[in-house]
């Protein structure tokens, strides 16, 4: 597993999109407002890298074009934010990318470091939440 752990606009979310092809909402402030787990999973059997997003209130995953992606996870985002009452979801958001192009692994985006305000322990939880497992290895 690979984490990203840095302060909010610090290109992040960027980086994940240059490893796996997924394109993540980006903007300046807080973008990544819960923990977006990407599942990445190498096929020979597709043709082209499939990407699936799954659905916080069903469960179910759904597929989606690449380009659709970031509002996708985007609504996700205010679906779990709008249920927690909290700048920062404790819920992650769950996206598999399977294809030739991708690698085996699993990548985590998390929210930037909020150092002062709303959302500063939610976000310091989150992160300790995800750095702490011994396999993985944090940017």
């Amino acid at each position: 597993q690979l984490v990203v752990v840095g302060d909010q606009s610090s290109g992040k979310s960027s980086l994940l999109t240059r490893l796996t092809g997924v394109h993540f909402p980006v903007n300046s402030g807080t973008c990544t407002k819960a923990a977006i787990v990407v599942q990445c999973c190498h096929s020979e059997t597709h043709r082209h890298d499939v990407y699936e997003l799954r659905d916080p209130q069903d469960g179910e995953y759904h597929p989606y074009a690449l380009d659709a992606l970031p509002t996708a996870i985007t609504k996700a985002q205010n679906a779990l934010l709008a249920t927690s009452g909290t700048k920062i979801a404790r819920e992650e958001i769950l996206v598999r990318a399977t294809g030739p192009k991708q690698m085996d692994g699993q990548l985590v985006d998390l929210p930037g470091i909020i150092h002062n305000g709303d959302g500063k322990e939610e976000t310091r939880e989150l992160i300790e939440k995800y750095i702490k497992k011994k396999e993985t290895l944090i940017l």
